[in-house]
């Protein structure tokens, strides 16, 4: 094992969060809007996702049993029709609100060496369009369990990948990429990450709500900018 130096120092894990940082806006509502105007969802369906969006920012959100909710709602449904729905959701308005800026941030560390991977609580339907356009290796997110069939059972695949969920999920990660956790990076935007950034060494905040904001304040972690210095 080649020893860390000035000039070769050790791999560290980058976390970037998708909704408000490698986006510019949170694709929930959006995605919401976008399946009411296929005519896929209700008028209720579209309050309720505003109703969980206020939630979510006032910090109040029970992600476990919201998703066990979307969980139950998808059952039997072919995992192949939602997968086709996140693809065109994400080349009709995801592709349109990327924080371009930010990926260049993404790829300097990625140029560095360091093991960069997205860090989210969406599903993989609204998410794998993103990381395949970023080219990125390492998804984490949020599961919904899937039978044979290639079908949701109405579970969830594991714990819900928000709030601690989302330090479980990085902790994991770097045990079997043979990284300390405490070492890493991570960027983020919401109060709902606010478990993840004082659990490790480099908190980057970026454009965060006023909740994490004052957080961000007290706790003299970085806000990242444009303007901001590349990586660090």
């Amino acid at each position: 094992m080649t020893e860390a130096s000035p000039s070769n120092p050790p791999k560290k894990a980058v976390f970037f969060d998708v909704d408000g940082t490698l986006l510019t806006k949170n694709s929930g509502p959006l995605y919401a809007k976008w399946l009411y105007k296929q005519e896929l969802i209700s008028g209720g369906d579209l309050l309720s996702s505003a109703y969980y969006m206020l939630q979510y920012k006032l910090d109040w959100l029970d992600a476990t049993a919201l998703y066990e909710k979307i969980a139950k709602r998808s059952q039997g449904e072919a995992v192949e029709m939602h997968r086709d729905r996140g693809r065109r959701f994400y080349d009709e308005v995801l592709k349109d609100i990327i924080r371009h800026p930010l990926v260049k941030v993404l790829e300097d560390h990625r140029q560095a060496g360091d093991v960069v991977a997205i860090l989210t609580a969406s599903t993989p339907i609204l998410v794998d369009p993103l990381a395949k356009e970023l080219k990125m290796e390492h998804l984490l997110c949020s599961q919904l369990e899937i039978d044979d069939n290639d079908c949701y059972t109405g579970k969830l695949a594991c714990e819900p990948c928000f709030g601690i969920g989302k330090v479980n999920a990085a902790k994991r990660f770097c045990e079997t990429h043979g990284l300390v956790f405490e070492d890493s990076v991570a960027y983020a935007d919401s109060m709902t990450d606010r478990p993840l950034l004082a659990a490790v060494k480099h908190p980057r905040v970026v454009e965060p709500d006023p909740l994490l904001r004052r957080v961000a304040k007290k706790e003299n972690w970085p806000i990242w900018s444009p303007e901001a210095a590349s990586i660090g």
